[in-house]
Parts: C-alpha cells; structure tokens; sequence
C-alpha cells in the first residue's frame, strides 16, 4: 500500500470540514466529529492494536486503481455514529463498534470480508454489481438491499432487530433486490411478534430469480430463522424429486428452499413465493422427510401473493426438523363433465371445456355403449339399449398429472312415439291408437282438435288433408314426436239391416256418406218392384206409392252417388228387413 498521509490524533479532529487525501494509514487514536467528511481516492487502512478511530462524520472512499477499501486490521478498534461510503471492500481483521453507524457499499462488485464478524448498524448496498460476504455478518438495525444481490455464499448474514421492516429492497418486477447463499450460508432474521417477516432471497445462478419467503410468526417468543433459496434440481443434492408421496404428481425441478429454525421456532406461517409469469402454477408445498422419511410430503397450503409473485402458503406449521421445502403440482380438481344426466335419444354429446389438457380418458361403466374419440375434450356417446350407466372422465396434463376422476350418472330412458289409424262405423270416423314404446304421457293434435287420450275415436265432417301429430313423454322428461298426414276422401257407410218397429233403433235405412253433393238410393223387393226411390231421404221400410209398412224380408238397393270432385260412386246390395 503506498501511503501518502499519516493522520495522528490532532489531525484528524475535525470539525465541519471536507478533507480530500489518499490511502491514510491511521495508527493512533482520533475522532471524526460530525459534519465532517474525509474522502479519499483510495484504501483507509486501521492498523495496530493501540489504534483508535471515532467516526461521527462521513468517510468517503473512492476507488483508484482498484483501491477504495476500508481496513480495520493489528486489533484497531473503530467505533462511532458516522457514515462510511466505499467503492470497494469491507475488510474488518480487527473491532468494530457499530453504534448507530451507517455502512454504504457503492461500488461494483464489492466484499464483506476479513477475520472478524461486523456487527454492522444499517448497511446499504448501492451502485452495482454483486455484494459477497466472506466471513458471518450482522446487521442490527437494518438492510438495505436496494435492487441489487448480496451473495452471503457460505455464510450468514443476520438481521438481529426484530422489527418487520428490518430488511428493505425494491420491489420493481425483475429488478428486485435479494440474498443468495450457497451451502451453509443463510439469511437469518430476528423474530419477536406475530407480524409477517420477508425474506427476500434469491438468486443469479440461472438468471435474475427473485424467491421470497415469509414466515407469520403466532407466538411472542423470540426466535431465529434462516432461509436460502436453492437453485437447482433438489435431486442432484440427494432429495429425490420422485420420492414423493401418492397426492403429488410433479415437484419444482429447478429450485427449492431451505428454511431452518436457528433457535426456538414456534409455529408459523410460511409461504413461499414464485412468478407465476415463468413457472408453472404451482399448488403444492412439500416438505422433505416429514412426517414421512425419504420423500416430500405435501403440506396443506392455501394461495398467497406478494407484488407480482404468487406463493403457497402452509399455516400453523410447526414441525421443523428438516429444513428443506419444494413447490410443486398435484392434479387437485376433478374436471367438469357438461351433458344431459338423462338420454332420451341414442346418443348424446359430453365435453369438458375449463381447460385444456394434454389427454382426455373417458369411460362408461355399461359395455354395451360405445364413445366415439373417448380421448379427446368432447364425445359422442351411443347406447342402443336402455340401461343406466355412469360415465367419468379424468384428465392428463403436460405434466403427466392425471386428475381425479369426474363422474356422473346418466339414466338412459330411450322413447318412441308411433300410431295406427282404425277406421270404424259412419263415414268419417277414425280411431287413433296410440303404439309408442316408453311413453307415459301423450298429447294428439288432429288438424286443429287436442287430446290426452291415449286412444281418441275423431269424426271428421268434411273430406280433406288433415295434419296428424303425436307427442309422446315419460316421466323423466323424454319426449318424441311423430307426425302424420292423413287424407280423408269421399265415404260411405252401408248398413245391412233395417228394423222400423219405432223403437229408435235402426228404423230408417240410409248411407251415411262424407263428401258427397248429390245421391240417389232406390229399394226394391225381391221381385224387383221399387218400394222406394229419393234423391234427399232415408228409406222407412214403407212402400212408397201407397205409404204401406212392407212385410219382413230380403230387400234390394242400389245407391248412386256424385262427391265434390264430380266422381261417380255406385253401391248394390241386400236390406234385411225385420219388425
């Protein structure tokens, strides 16, 4: 070191003046009063054990040619309220008395260093780069990480105030500031409250990777926790990600937590954080070796979130005799199977459209169905019988996490409407019958008439075309339609039979005819004397030239006819006529 000035005790009593040097070596006792500030382009050295520095100014100390350390060395001892700015490293072989000092790393690539512990009083890390411990640290009133990296490495650096705000970064996405440590280092908090401490871990291994932890302390006991983040496969540290137990279907293989109780842990909440913009939605937190030995095991975990991170939170843990913890991802939701839960017809459509899978398992539980593309998101699903069935579904996803299956019962409650048509006495009448298979119900529309019989016996007054439609229903709200149409033309109803003896019955013989603009009906006996002749009545059984009941016997007609479309219709036959 070429040092330029040698500051005794006289010199360096100062008092609201700037003093601009290099490299001091500082071997006696001296005081830096406040106000006061030293800069110097290089190292500040401490050296010797009878040395003494009381700073209650500002030392500034700025890097030349890579200088801009700051030394306590040989047992010197520095004490004081003051503020110390370097541009390079914090070495400290020697004593260190924090008071309420303030300790700002603004270089580039800086060091915590030498063979004492710093107990520091606020430390800030500004300018840039990476701030790397080499040796145990502590910070007793607070740490400002700004947005940059303090790497503790293999070692720790605690926090021993026990306020929530003790430790500060900003919080801009990607630009975090944070603490990483590799094996044996951590970041250790004081914690005396049931306020939420954050540990603001991370890491620059594979990328700017910002991880946080929170722990919600529920007792008042005072209590040390450290946390590191880890970022690698937990495999290759022997915590073998497919050693898990039966519910976890994938655990984070690019990075897990270690997060120990230091001293006296009580139960707690603890969340752990991820960017749900780069992973995977995690919904899972498990913990290495307990309750069970050589695995994770979930925890039971609800969602939590911090600035734009998500996390997983496990509450009222209490069990911390293994240190270390994972996200991960079971399929925890059966999925939705959209469909009617009854089937009227052969066939009916199911999906399941929240999310999209990798691959779709649908099966029925009756063999005599079938599914068409029973591996995709909709289906197709053909039963020719009518059983009940149950049909489920389970889901794959990119993860290979098959999902609990979903099920529903289907009742299969095939119906089908038909008809026949009987036509009866008297022109015109028609019975439907009702042949439809399943019904329990059914509705009849005849041209403009309705009924709920279930055999309807209609007389039409007119000839024509007349719609025929039939609606059967069971009772599990199934229902087909059949329709119909049914023409009705010119009719005629020829009875054989005549018995005039007044009693209402069958006195008067005629044609009962549908459609018809004109007749003529002409009786004769059986030796073919006309007994009667009309263009407009019905036959008495009288004779009709001298108004005379005939005697009983075998009679003869002949019926004439023209119907509205002008065709001609003739009818013969025997009369039987009795008194």
């Amino acid at each position: 070191m070429n040092v330029l000035k040698t500051l005794s005790t006289i010199l360096l009593i100062l008092l609201s003046i700037s003093y601009l040097g290099q490299s001091p070596l500082v071997y006696n006792q001296g005081m830096i009063y406040n106000d006061a500030l030293i800069h110097v382009n290089g190292d500040w050295e401490n050296q010797h054990n009878s040395t003494l520095l009381t700073n209650h100014g500002e030392i500034w100390l700025r890097a030349d040619n890579n200088n801009g350390d700051f030394y306590i060395s040989d047992s010197a001892l520095v004490s004081g309220g003051g503020v110390y700015r370097l541009e390079n490293d914090w070495s400290n072989s020697g004593v260190f008395i924090a008071d309420r000092s303030h300790v700002y790393l603004d270089g580039s690539n800086q060091l915590i260093t030498g063979d004492s512990v710093t107990q520091y009083f606020d430390l800030t890390l500004e300018g840039s780069g990476v701030k790397s411990q080499t040796i145990h640290s502590e910070v007793e009133h607070q740490l400002n990480l700004n947005n940059l990296e303090l790497a503790t490495q293999n070692f720790e650096m605690y926090v021993s105030n026990s306020w929530d705000s003790a430790i500060i970064h900003q919080s801009t996405y990607l630009s975090e500031g944070f603490v990483s440590s590799l094996t044996g280092g951590l970041l250790i908090r004081k914690t005396d409250s049931t306020k939420t401490y954050l540990f603001p871990v991370g890491s620059s291994a594979n990328g700017h990777q910002f991880r946080p932890v929170t722990i919600e302390n529920q007792s008042l006991n005072s209590e040390r926790v450290g946390v590191r983040m880890i970022p690698e496969d937990a495999t290759l540290n022997g915590l073998d990600r497919e050693e898990k137990d039966s519910l976890i279907c994938f655990i984070n293989d690019d990075y897990y937590h270690e997060i120990k109780a230091v001293e006296n842990l009580d139960q707690s909440n603890i969340t752990v954080y991820y960017d749900p913009n780069l992973e995977p939605n995690w919904n899972i937190l498990a913990q290495w070796n307990t309750p069970s030995s050589n695995r994770w095991n979930m925890l039971n975990t609800n969602g939590s979130s911090l600035y734009s991170y998500s996390g997983r939170t496990v509450s009222n843990h209490n069990n911390f005799s293994n240190d270390y913890y994972a996200l991960g991802y079971y399929n925890e939701f059966s999925p939705n199977i959209y469909g009617d839960t009854i089937i009227c017809d052969t066939t009916a459509l199911y999906t399941y459209s929240t999310d999209s899978y990798s691959s779709y398992s649908w099966v029925a539980t009756n063999t005599n169905g079938t599914i068409t593309n029973s591996n995709q998101e909709q289906i197709e699903l053909f039963w020719p019988n009518d059983p009940n069935t149950e049909l489920s579904l389970t889901t794959t996803d990119s993860y290979g996490c098959v999902s609990p299956a979903a099920t529903i019962s289907i009742a299969i409650d095939h119906i089908s409407a038909s008809y026949d048509t009987i036509a009866v006495g008297g022109a015109g009448t028609i019975i439907f019958e009702n042949t439809s298979l399943g019904a329990d119900d059914i509705e009849w529309t005849i041209g403009d008439y309705i009924s709920y019989n279930d055999q309807e016996e209609f007389t039409f007054t007119d000839i024509g075309t007349y719609d025929v439609q039939l609606i059967a229903t069971n009772n599990l709200g199934c229902s087909d339609t059949t329709t119909g149409v049914l023409e009705i033309p010119a009719l005629f109803w020829v009875p054989n039979v005549i018995t005039p003896n007044g009693n209402g019955e069958n006195d008067l013989f005629y044609i009962d005819a549908l459609g018809v603009d004109e007749y003529r009906l002409i009786i004769y006996d059986r030796w073919g004397l006309k007994m009667f002749e009309s263009t407009n009545a019905a036959w008495d059984g009288k004779n009709q030239t001298n108004n005379q009941p005939v005697p009983e016997g075998t009679y003869y007609f002949i019926y004439t006819a023209i119907d509205y479309s002008g065709v001609r219709h003739e009818y013969t036959g025997p009369i039987s006529l009795f008194r």
